[in-house]
């Protein structure tokens, strides 16, 4: 098989052992994912930076929710069927992303497709969404260039944690989980 066709679609990842079990070793054998097993309510993200701004309105979820980072888009429908096949309440929250982006569109529709799931979208990422200036927030901070093209995951960790928890802006992203918020009761 072409390598690249399994860029293209992780699907087949556990046909190459060593990068599989590379995948196990970083994410299933942490406590982070260990930790989720104690919760009756999941929400699952794809980031760092999502996770950020949830954690900014934690307050207002039942003790029984647990915030769970994903590590990326292509690995939520993973953890979905896992942690619905372990009894949880599962929320998936993911961008929207560009339309032309075929494998992001399989995955929203996968997630879509999955009827015990609950599935919240910013749209088209959450920056944008909320209005998030992540470089102005970034400058006001004091990054230097470098640091702002180097390492934007930090980076939107960062601004969306500034955005939602210092700014106060937390009740936009809270108005946007529980409006939608039909089937689990995590006020």
């Amino acid at each position: 098989m072409c390598p690249r066709y399994w860029l293209k679609s992780n699907s087949l990842i556990y046909k190459f052992p060593i990068v599989f079990n590379n995948y196990l070793d970083s994410n299933l054998k942490n406590t982070e994912f260990y930790s989720g097993l104690f919760y009756k309510d999941i929400i699952i993200v794809e980031g760092i930076s999502d996770k950020e701004a949830l954690k900014t309105i934690s307050e207002y979820f039942e003790n029984t929710v647990y915030i769970f980072a994903a590590n990326g888009k292509a690995w939520i429908p993973f953890y979905v069927k896992l942690f619905l096949k372990l009894g949880k309440n599962v929320i998936a929250i993911t961008d929207v992303d560009k339309e032309n982006n075929r494998h992001s569109a399989a995955l929203t529709q996968i997630l879509d497709s999955i009827s015990e799931l609950k599935h919240i979208q910013h749209n088209p990422d959450m920056e944008t969404e909320y209005d998030i200036d992540v470089e102005a927030i970034s400058k006001l901070l004091g990054m230097s260039n470098s640091i702002r093209k180097r390492n934007r995951g930090w980076l939107k960790q960062i601004a969306a944690y500034y955005y939602f928890k210092v700014q106060g802006n937390w009740h936009k992203l809270k108005d946007k989980i529980f409006e939608q918020n039909e089937i689990y009761d995590f006020e």
